[in-house]
């Protein structure tokens, strides 16, 4: 029992004080200054990865295809002289010749957005799909990759892989193996531009995958990609030669 003499001791409670509260907050600041585009770059690289996965898997496609009719890449039929001639984008599924394809991508009958390695998952996904203000329509003009087997490339680019001519992308004992059969779409449309990280901004391409004729696919940095097809206002640009 406590003597009425004995002083009782102060209590006291533990508390931050603010040099202390103000050092914890400039921790954290740090922390997620550091944290935060770590998280980004980490976020992007997976993308590129996916991208680069469906890319792969289209190559694969258009080559089982050829493996299984006599060496034809997926174009128009081998009897049309001109096989650019009726292809409005340089997409082999937005035409009536992709039922030809699709079994070869697999996913639902005439749904092409069942099928995910037809759409890059970058940010233009988001501006280019069939719920958005910017779809254009049921000719599969929302798909985000491009394939530059059916449309006129520009000679110069032919020239550059060994190629005489358009013809010779037709069938892959043709084709030279480090062409570019697909790659993330990339459009420049007046000052604005289209591809794997721009939905439709100015200022220049940030890159592309590309898979090449021999099923290996890369990253090709924007300031690499050069004009492939003209297309009226569009020009589409794929990796430097």
């Amino acid at each position: 029992m406590r003597s009425p003499n004995t002083p009782l001791r102060s209590v006291t409670r533990a508390a931050f004080t603010l040099v202390e509260l103000l050092t914890v907050i400039a921790i954290i600041g740090i922390l997620a200054a550091i944290l935060i585009p770590t998280v980004g770059k980490i976020r992007a690289a997976a993308t590129k990865a996916t991208c680069a996965g469906n890319l792969r898997h289209l190559a694969t496609s258009s080559l089982l295809f050829a493996n299984d009719n006599k060496k034809l890449l997926p174009t128009r039929e081998a009897t049309q002289s001109n096989h650019w001639a009726t292809w409005r984008h340089p997409h082999v599924y937005s035409q009536p010749d992709y039922l030809v394809f699709r079994p070869y991508l697999g996913g639902g009958e005439g749904d092409r957005e069942t099928i995910p390695s037809l759409f890059c998952p970058g940010p233009l996904k988001d501006y280019r799909n069939s719920t958005s203000n910017t779809y254009h329509g049921p000719e599969g003009l929302f798909i985000t990759y491009a394939y530059y087997n059916l449309k006129l490339i520009n000679p110069a680019i032919l020239t550059a892989y060994g190629m005489t001519s358009g013809n010779d992308l037709r069938r892959t004992n043709t084709i030279s193996p480090n062409f570019p059969l697909w790659s993330c779409l990339s459009v420049q449309l007046g000052s604005n531009y289209m591809d794997h990280d721009t939905p439709n901004q100015p200022g220049g391409f940030s890159g592309q995958n590309v898979a090449s004729a021999d099923g290996s696919v890369r990253w090709v940095a924007g300031d690499q990609l050069v004009p492939y097809i003209t297309e009226g206002a569009n020009i589409y640009h794929g990796p430097r030669p």
